[in-house]
């Protein structure tokens, strides 16, 4: 367009909006001096300028947004809402299929009960008999899966092997944490060879850093207070389908696909930051 200001706005209107959304979504589960700092704190990260300056990622902040409105929906447990909520995310963009793990981890937060969460989670598997049907009408046989759409310049680890793919993935988790608070050299492209694949285990600090993070979330999730462990599974949880670690993506890493997981680890960094103020006022 010659004129792309319009678009511009949009994206900085949608990403206004998720800002709004998260700050609704955090009084659900912590105080309102924590959700608003960790709002804020989303709303100004430097790694979210491809995501908001970037036309083509108007699906990804669009997603974003009905995930958003789903998860309020959820806290406010008011099911239809949020099941026809998440369709729209999904309607909006794939990735936002990281909503059912994320919604299976909170429930059983909520319920301590794995019965009675996989009967409430199941109504998410609604949305997916209408998406699944546009999904098939747009990538035909590899809707469900396969390479054969796969371009190995964009996402050279779907042909790596399963070690070089999890250790890299990991590498990912260090470097998307370390750009987050100190984004020195953000970049639009991480494509073939940008973060070269992992050999072997001990051949790289960083995934072993990434590897004790991801292994330390996973106990934060299971050890901690509740308001803890739902910051956790927002972050552990989007992370875990974007990452390669568990299966392949159509990509490798972008800062674009960081955009939901920050949620999370910016309202940890609030849960924290709260609890600091507390126990100095104390």
């Amino acid at each position: 367009s010659e004129k792309p200001a319009g678009f511009h706005v949009v994206n900085i209107i949608l990403h206004a909006l998720n800002t709004v959304l998260v700050f609704a979504c955090a009084v659900q589960f912590m105080s309102r001096r924590a959700a608003f700092g960790g709002a804020t704190l989303f709303m100004f990260l430097p790694i979210h300028v491809e995501p908001v300056a970037s036309i083509a990622a108007r699906n990804g902040l669009l997603g974003t947004f009905f995930l958003l409105l789903a998860l309020y929906w959820f806290f406010r447990k008011r099911r239809i809402p949020s099941v026809l909520s998440f369709l729209l995310a999904l309607l909006s963009s794939d990735f936002s299929i990281l909503f059912l793990p994320l919604a299976g981890v909170l429930l059983l937060v909520e319920h301590r009960n794995l019965r009675v969460s996989f009967r409430a989670w199941l109504w998410y598997l609604i949305p997916l008999v209408a998406y699944f049907p546009f999904r098939f009408l747009a990538l035909g046989k590899y809707a469900f899966g396969g390479y054969g759409f796969i371009d190995p310049i964009i996402g050279p680890l779907a042909f790596a092997t399963l070690k070089e793919r999890v250790l890299t993935g990991f590498v990912h988790l260090f470097l998307y944490l370390r750009k987050t608070f100190v984004p020195i050299d953000l970049s639009p492209d991480y494509s073939f060879n940008q973060v070269p694949l992992v050999q072997g285990v001990f051949s790289s600090y960083q995934a072993w850093i990434g590897i004790l993070v991801f292994a330390g979330a996973v106990a934060l999730l299971w050890y901690s207070s509740r308001s803890v462990k739902i910051a956790t599974a927002l972050f552990l949880m989007p992370f875990s389908v974007i990452s390669n670690i568990f299966f392949v993506t159509t990509g490798t890493m972008g800062e674009r696909w960081w955009y939901v997981p920050s949620i999370g680890v910016v309202r940890l960094v609030a849960i924290g930051a709260d609890a600091l103020v507390r126990r100095h006022r104390s």
